[in-house]
C-alpha cells in the first residue's frame, strides 16, 4: 500500500487544526471493539463496558452518562491543552468506581468538573475547572489514594478530609478548603511536585518539592507540611514567614515578571521561564522532573485542517477500487477496517519514527467483501485508529464510502401510509465521453427485483431524475441500475447488488 508524508507539524500548530469529522467513542472490550459516533458516544460506550474495559474519545463534544461512573474503566480522550482538537465533556462527572483513569479530556464544566467520592482515582493530563473531593458532605470518608499528573485545575475544591493526594507536573489555580472542621490528614502521606500553584486561601498538607508557589496571599502554611527546592514569586519579591516546626530547605524567592516574562495569562499549563534549579540540581516547575507532555499515552488520530479525510467518498466503478485518506497521528501505526469487521483489520506504518505529529496520506483498497445490508447497501463504512507500540488504540475517525456505480438515491419520505405516493431522486453523473440511462427496480419484504415501469422526469438545471412510487402495505426497498455507454465497449449494465439501494415503509 502505497504511503508519503505530506507535512510535519509541531506541537504548538495543534491549536489551529479544526476537524470536521463526528465525534466517537471507541470501547475495546475483550478483543473486541465496539464504535459509537455522536454526542451521546461516550454515554452510549460506557453503558456497553464492562468492568477494566477502555474507552477512547476522539476531538469534539461529549455527554457524560447520567449515571455515576460505578464501573472501573480507562476513559481517554484525544487531549485536553489545544482547543480545536480537544475531547470535550461540557457536564460534570462523578468517579465513584475505585481505581478509575481518566486521561487527555477537558472538563469544562463550572459547577463540577471532576467529583471524586472513592479512593485511587487517576486523573493524566486532563483540564478540569473545578475537582471536587465531596469531602463537605461526607466528613469522614477520607477519600485517598488519587494521582493528579501532568493537569491543568483551575481550583480543587473540598479537600477537608482526604488523604494521600499526589501531584505532580500541574498547574494548580487554587486550593480551597470547604470546612471549619479540619483539613487533610498526615502530610507525609500527600505531595506536591514540579507544579506550579496560583493564588489560594489555603495550601494543602504535603510536602512540597521543586514547585513554583505564589506568594501574593499570606497563605496558611501548616507546621506538618515540607517544602524544599521551591521558588516563591509575587509582584515583588516575597519573603515568607514558616510557622515552628515548619521543615524548609533551599527557599527560592522571585517576582511574577521574572517567572512568567510578564505574561502570567496562560494557566493550563502553565508557562514559565527563568527558573533556577533547586539544591538538588533538578529545574523546578511543570516542565522540571518528570517534564510535561500535553498529549495522551494513547496515540491522538486527528483530521488535516481545511483538507477531507477521505477525498473520493464516492466509487461509481467496481469494487476493489482504491481511495486515499489524509490524516495526522502522533502514532507510528494506524489501523483499520470495514463495517464491524474487527477481526479484518488492517495496519499501515507511518514515517514517524520520533512519535512527532505527522500528517500523511495512505492509499487503500475497497474489497470486495464490504456490501452493505438493507437501506445501506452500496455504502460501506470504514474506521481508521491510531495504534500505540503496546497496541492502545485512539478514538476511530469513521467515513461512509458509497461504492455503488449508480447515482446515490433518496425519497422524500421513508415511512408513508399505504397507497401514499412516494417521490424518488437521483442525480445524472455524466461525463464527457460516455452517457447513462436508468432502469428503477423495486423489492418487496426481501422478495425478488421487480422492474418499476415508470418514465422518469430529467430536470436539465439541476441534472437530476425523478420518478414517482404509489405503494401497497410493505416495506419495499428501491434501486436504481445504470446503463452506461462507454466509448470502445459499448453499454454496460451495473448488476442490481452493487448498487445502492432505499428503504421506504408504507404502513
Amino acid at each position: 500500500m502505497k504511503k508519503k508524508i505530506v507535512f510535519f507539524l509541531v506541537v504548538l500548530f495543534m491549536a489551529t487544526l479544526n476537524s470536521s469529522a463526528e465525534q466517537s467513542a471507541l470501547l475495546y472490550n475483550k478483543n473486541k471493539v465496539h464504535v459509537f459516533t455522536g454526542y451521546n458516544a461516550f454515554r452510549d460506550a460506557y453503558y456497553a463496558a464492562e468492568v477494566d474495559d477502555t474507552i477512547t474519545l476522539s476531538a469534539g463534544y461529549f455527554n457524560t452518562p447520567e449515571d455515576h461512573i460505578r464501573k472501573r474503566l480507562y476513559i481517554c480522550g484525544n487531549g485536553a491543552f489545544y482547543n480545536s482538537e480537544c475531547t470535550i465533556i461540557e457536564g460534570s462527572l462523578t468517579i465513584e468506581a475505585e481505581g478509575t483513569k481518566i486521561e487527555g479530556i477537558a472538563f469544562t464544566s463550572d459547577i463540577a468538573g471532576v467529583r471524586v467520592i472513592t479512593n485511587n482515582v487517576q486523573l493524566w493530563r486532563c483540564y478540569i475547572t473545578i475537582l471536587d473531593f465531596h469531602s463537605l458532605t461526607q466528613m469522614y470518608a477520607r477519600f485517598g489514594g488519587t494521582l493528579i499528573f501532568q493537569c491543568g485545575i483551575r481550583r480543587i475544591e473540598s479537600l477537608s478530609y482526604i488523604s494521600n493526594i499526589y501531584i505532580y507536573n500541574s498547574t494548580i489555580g487554587s486550593f480551597e478548603y470547604d470546612s471549619v472542621w479540619g483539613v487533610n490528614s498526615d502530610a507525609k502521606n500527600s505531595c506536591v511536585v514540579n507544579s506550579v500553584i496560583y493564588s489560594s486561601t489555603e495550601l494543602l498538607k504535603a510536602v512540597y518539592e521543586n514547585n513554583i508557589i505564589e506568594a501574593k496571599k499570606s497563605y496558611a502554611f501548616y507546621a506538618v507540611s515540607e517544602f524544599h527546592n521551591n521558588l516563591f514569586y509575587a509582584d515583588k519579591k516575597p519573603t515568607i514567614s514558616f510557622p515552628s516546626g515548619c521543615v524548609h530547605t533551599g527557599d527560592m524567592y522571585s517576582t511574577t515578571a521574572e517567572v512568567f516574562n510578564n505574561d502570567n495569562s496562560q494557566y493550563y499549563p502553565a508557562v514559565v521561564g527563568n527558573v533556577p534549579n533547586g539544591n538538588d540540581g533538578k529545574p523546578v516547575g511543570i516542565y522540571g522532573g518528570l517534564g510535561y507532555k500535553p498529549f495522551p499515552a494513547i496515540p491522538s488520530l486527528f483530521t488535516i485542517p481545511n483538507w477531507p479525510f477521505v477525498t473520493n467518498n464516492f466509487i461509481f466503478g467496481q469494487l476493489n477500487q482504491e481511495i486515499e485518506i489524509y490524516a495526522i497521528s502522533n502514532s507510528r501505526r494506524l489501523c483499520y477496517w470495514w463495517n464491524d469487521d474487527f477481526d479484518k483489520k488492517k495496519y499501515l506504518y507511518l514515517d514517524n519514527e520520533n512519535d512527532q505529529i505527522v500528517a500523511q496520506s495512505y492509499t487503500l483498497d475497497v474489497p470486495t467483501s464490504i456490501h452493505g445490508h438493507g437501506p445501506q447497501k452500496g455504502v460501506a463504512t470504514l474506521h481508521v485508529i491510531a495504534v500505540s507500540p503496546d497496541d492502545a488504540m485512539s478514538a476511530p475517525i469513521n467515513t461512509d464510502i458509497t461504492y455503488a456505480i449508480g447515482p446515490s438515491l433518496n425519497a422524500s419520505s421513508y415511512s408513508l401510509n399505504e397507497g401514499n405516493i412516494v417521490t424518488l431522486k437521483w442525480k445524472d453523473p455524466t461525463t464527457s465521453g460516455s452517457y447513462y440511462d436508468y432502469a428503477v427496480y423495486y423489492a418487496i419484504d426481501d422478495g425478488p427485483w421487480n422492474l418499476w415501469n415508470s418514465e422518469a422526469t430529467y430536470d436539465s438545471t439541476t441534472r437530476t431524475y425523478s420518478a414517482k412510487f404509489k405503494g401497497k402495505k410493505g416495506t419495499y426497498r428501491f434501486v436504481v441500475s445504470t446503463r452506461t455507454n462507454v466509448s470502445g465497449i459499448g453499454y454496460i449494465r451495473t448488476p442490481l447488488e452493487n448498487e445502492w439501494s432505499v428503504t421506504v415503509i408504507f404502513n
